[in-house]
C-alpha cells in the first residue's frame, strides 16, 4: 500500500490525528454536520459538547488558513478532521448562536478545496490499474504535475513522484547503455532488466 508521509500540516496549528496508512485515500466527501439526523447521546453534557465543537472548529479553521495561505496541509488530516466533525454529537444552538452556520461554512470551504484531490485520486487509481503491458509514463508525468498543484499534500502524489524519478533514472540508464558505441554485454542487459524489477510498476516510455 501507499504509506502516508510523515510530518504535520503546513502551519501545524491543528493537532495530528491518529490515521491509518491508507487514510489519504479516504475522501472527505460527506455533507457538513448539523442536520437533524445527527443524534445527541442521551445525558451528554451540553457544555462538554460545546467545548469539543469549539476545539474542532479551531482545528478546521487553522487547516483552512493553511490551505488558503498555500501551506498545503496533509490530506489525510483533512479527511480525519471532517470525519470527526461528522461523527460528533449535535451541538444545540443557543438563541443568536451562529456557531452551526459558521462551522458548516468552514467545512464547505474545505470540501471545495479537497474536491480536486478526490478527482485526482480517481484518475491516479485508473492509471495504475493492473495492465499486463505496464503503465505509461507520459500520462503519469502529466498527472504528477497536476498533483503538485493540489491544495493538500497527498501521499499518492509523493509516491508517484518517487516512482517517476526512479523510472526516469532507469530510462536514462537504458538509453545510455544502448547509445554506447559498443554492444551491451549480456551481464549489462541482465543488470538493467533486474533493476526494472525494483520498480513498483513496469514503466513504458
Amino acid at each position: 500500500g501507499v504509506a502516508a508521509p510523515g510530518g504535520g500540516g503546513g502551519g501545524g496549528a491543528y493537532p495530528l490525528r491518529a490515521v491509518g496508512p491508507n487514510a489519504s485515500s479516504s475522501a472527505p466527501d460527506a455533507d457538513p454536520p448539523g442536520g437533524s439526523d445527527v443524534r445527541r447521546p442521551r445525558g451528554s453534557d451540553r457544555s462538554e459538547v460545546k467545548n469539543r465543537w469549539n476545539a474542532l472548529h479551531e482545528d478546521l479553521e487553522a487547516m483552512l488558513d493553511d490551505v488558503e495561505d498555500g501551506n498545503k496541509p496533509r490530506y489525510d488530516e483533512c479527511a480525519q478532521l471532517v470525519k470527526e466533525a461528522l461523527d460528533m454529537p449535535k451541538k444545540e444552538s443557543d438563541v443568536g448562536d451562529s456557531f452551526t452556520e459558521d462551522i458548516n461554512k468552514t467545512i464547505s470551504k474545505i470540501l471545495r478545496h479537497s474536491g480536486r484531490v478526490r478527482d485526482w485520486l480517481a484518475t491516479f487509481r485508473d492509471e495504475l490499474r493492473e495492465k499486463p503491458t505496464g503503465v505509461l509514463l507520459a500520462p503519469l508525468r502529466k498527472l504528477l504535475e497536476k498533483g503538485k498543484s493540489l491544495d493538500f499534500r497527498v501521499a499518492e502524489v509523493e509516491f508517484l513522484e518517487n516512482f517517476i524519478a526512479k523510472s526516469n533514472s532507469w530510462e536514462a540508464r537504458m538509453e545510455k547503455l544502448y547509445a554506447s558505441s559498443t554492444t551491451p554485454t549480456l551481464t549489462e542487459i541482465r543488470d538493467l532488466l533486474a533493476s526494472a524489477h525494483t520498480l513498483p510498476f513496469s514503466p513504458r516510455p
